[in-house]
């Protein structure tokens, strides 16, 4: 499957956005290879997780593939999209290095940032609390401590000599409406 004209949603797109799609055929994408419960590979190599269910309906909404390049880090991703062989991350947070090699369109993930503690540990409802102490992120089901004022606000990664791009996908991220956000979060 490649571009499909008939497939537009109504996204706005201007006529030579849609003659970009369809010399374009398809954009290729690296994800985080393990970054659960927004993206991954399964044992299949398949693209699971939040953003691979956003990913369907950008798909759809635009009559285009997102062809994944198979990575085994996130490490290897962002080389491979600083490089020029992938045109876009999945799921990035803007950072002053980022911004030499890509554009940003608007979050379309809003994470909380969370403390998690061992289990006799108390709430921790002001960053102060911590200011001395050892932080890491670590894996394993720990106890919820406290949330802090910051959120992890995520968007796409385009390469930054791609405009056209990034106006096809920041407009195709404004079509989402707040039930499918809702349903893909709950699923």
């Amino acid at each position: 499957k490649a571009f499909n004209k008939s497939k537009i949603k109504d996204v706005n797109l201007t006529s030579v956005e849609k003659k970009y799609l369809k010399e374009k055929q398809e954009i290729t994408m690296c994800i985080d290879p393990n970054w659960m419960p927004f993206e991954k590979f399964d044992d299949r190599g398949n693209h699971i997780g939040i953003t691979a269910d956003y990913y369907k309906i950008f798909s759809k909404t635009l009559g285009i593939d997102f062809n994944i390049l198979k990575t085994k880090t996130w490490d290897e991703s962002l080389q491979n999209a600083i490089n020029r062989k992938c045109d876009i991350l999945s799921l990035a947070m803007e950072t002053p290095s980022r911004k030499k090699y890509f554009n940003f369109t608007s979050e379309y993930l809003k994470i909380p940032i969370v403390l998690a503690t061992k289990l006799d540990v108390p709430f921790i409802d002001n960053i102060e609390a911590i200011k001395n102490k050892k932080v890491g992120i670590t894996k394993g089901e720990l106890k919820i401590t406290g949330k802090l004022d910051k959120i992890w606000a995520l968007g796409i990664a385009v390469r930054n000599d791609d405009i056209n791009l990034l106006n096809i996908l920041e407009k195709v991220i404004k079509s989402i409406d707040t039930k499918k956000e809702q349903e893909i979060l709950n699923t």
